[in-house]
């Protein structure tokens, strides 16, 4: 790292620092996977702690115990899921040391998230540029800066990216239903053309910051402007603006549906008059009917539900200047 503009080296004092790779067997499969024992292996060689987890029971006791570091990297090893997992855990750890208020070096904790990417997508890493890579990741480690970046709560449930009620939550709702093992882009082919078939696109009643917008037909909510596919449905979207970014489709039927779906595609979305574009810090949505909820592609639910931005929630690692291109 020798002329990088980074000064700070967090190795500088190891015995405060721990790094805590959380995994899944689930999360990715190949050359990315072999990463791990290296970074673990590495920080070692430098007197950094670092120890594999993975066991959510055994992350977040963790957590809520900092003992004698004052500062804890949670290394999320997988895709967007093991993220807002990782997100989770380290918002929840939060909250305990803000409720201990007698436990003074518990409060004074700094804990940071750094994604390793090693699923399909991997849209938070795509979006800040993650790298996979041993070398990269104990760069990252020890040099990228922090950004306070913006989480979304859908219901008691955090995101990183997006979260949406239609469509594309049918989608997902669909591929957790028949999912077999690890998920690649061809995976999604029979969930679409299930949802093609079959999903109505429904009413939905949306509310933005306590004002009623109107009925529409596909709800999305972004925090960060990347979506699967390599779409970019709303490319203006900020993590750090302490807002979401709102799109709203208002055409119902399965035949708006499907060209709404064929407009994203093409990016043309943004220029159809039936779309509409709003920013806000909550977004309401009721329904009548049926209508799957998902967050960074997982299906939590059904709607009503509420989601909210919480401005500058999580401390997340960047990538360090000089490194080479993100392994993926």
């Amino acid at each position: 790292m020798r002329g990088s503009p980074l000064q700070v080296d967090r190795f500088d004092d190891r015995q405060t620092l721990r790094v805590l790779v959380l995994t899944s067997p689930k999360a990715g499969s190949g050359a990315g996977r072999e990463e791990i024992p290296k970074v673990q292996q590495r920080l070692g060689e430098l007197g950094i702690f670092c120890a594999v987890i993975v066991s959510i029971d055994e992350m977040r006791s963790l957590l809520t115990k900092p003992e004698s570091f004052d500062r804890t990297i949670v290394v999320a090893a997988g895709g967007d899921g093991t993220y807002c997992l990782a997100a989770s855990l380290i918002r929840e750890s939060r909250e305990v040391e803000t409720a201990d208020d007698s436990a003074a070096e518990s409060s004074a904790h700094q804990t940071f998230l750094l994604p390793m990417p090693l699923g399909t997508e991997n849209l938070l890493a795509r979006e800040y540029k993650h790298s996979n890579l041993a070398d990269n990741v104990i760069a990252a480690l020890r040099f990228g800066r922090v950004q306070e970046t913006d989480l979304g709560l859908c219901g008691d449930r955090v995101f990183l990216i997006m979260a949406s009620a239609g469509f594309d939550a049918e989608v997902v709702r669909w591929l957790h239903l028949t999912r077999g093992g690890h998920i690649s882009r061809l995976t999604y082919l029979k969930p679409i053309m299930r949802s093609m078939l079959s999903f109505r696109f429904p009413t939905q009643r949306v509310t933005v910051d306590g004002e009623f917008v109107g009925e529409f037909a596909w709800v999305m909510a972004f925090n960060l402007p990347q979506y699967g596919g390599d779409l970019r449905i709303e490319p203006d979207a900020d993590g750090t603006d302490g807002r979401l970014d709102v799109i709203l489709f208002r055409k119902r039927g399965i035949l708006n549906g499907l060209h709404y779906v064929w407009k994203i595609a093409r990016g043309k979305h943004l220029s159809d008059s039936s779309v509409v574009r709003l920013r806000g810090e909550e977004v309401s949505i009721e329904a009548d009917q049926r209508v799957p909820l998902q967050i960074d592609g997982d299906c939590i639910g059904e709607l009503p539900e509420t989601i909210r931005v919480l401005p500058k929630a999580m401390s997340l690692v960047m990538p360090a200047v000089g490194e080479s291109t993100p392994g993926h």
